[in-house]
């Protein structure tokens, strides 16, 4: 349905996976006029399935392309409105994450962060390093990422 309405749907937009969800909000026009679009999104967010991921112990690992965004991993730049995503990621169990990750920064971001924004290539080195931890016994098979 498009044109103008008295009311519209809020959404968000996810920071895991970039697809707008509804949250629940309702706009209402002023004087109930027929001024609103279909639905008004209110920023990001994070959707009903990567949110339960989260309330069960995880952190979101995206691949971005930080050289066609430019993206410098060292001053934290990486906002979700200006990643360009790969379409790759993955979960680890956040006391995993802070287990093999090495960077001070980094590790402390996985113990709340719900979402890290990694460049290409991390997230193969994560799983081969959290695969090799579970063959080698450091980690159990319910560690491995999904």
């Amino acid at each position: 349905m498009t044109g103008k309405h008295e009311f519209a749907c809020g959404t968000r937009t996810c920071r895991v996976c970039a697809e707008e969800y509804m949250d629940g909000t309702l706009y209402l026009s002023p004087g109930l006029v027929a001024t609103l679009p279909d639905h008004i999104n209110g920023g990001s967010g994070i959707c009903p399935q990567h949110q339960e991921l989260h309330d069960k112990g995880y952190v979101a690992f995206v691949e971005i392309d930080g050289s066609k965004t430019g993206v410098n991993f060292d001053n934290k730049d990486a906002s979700e409105r200006e990643v360009l995503r790969t379409g790759r990621m993955i979960h680890i169990r956040r006391t995993v994450a802070a287990k093999v990750l090495r960077n001070g920064a980094a590790k402390d971001a996985s113990r709340t962060a719900r979402v890290l924004y990694v460049d290409i290539g991390a997230i193969d080195q994560l799983v081969a390093f959290i695969n090799g931890s579970i063959a080698e016994g450091s980690l159990s098979a319910d560690d491995a990422p999904i």
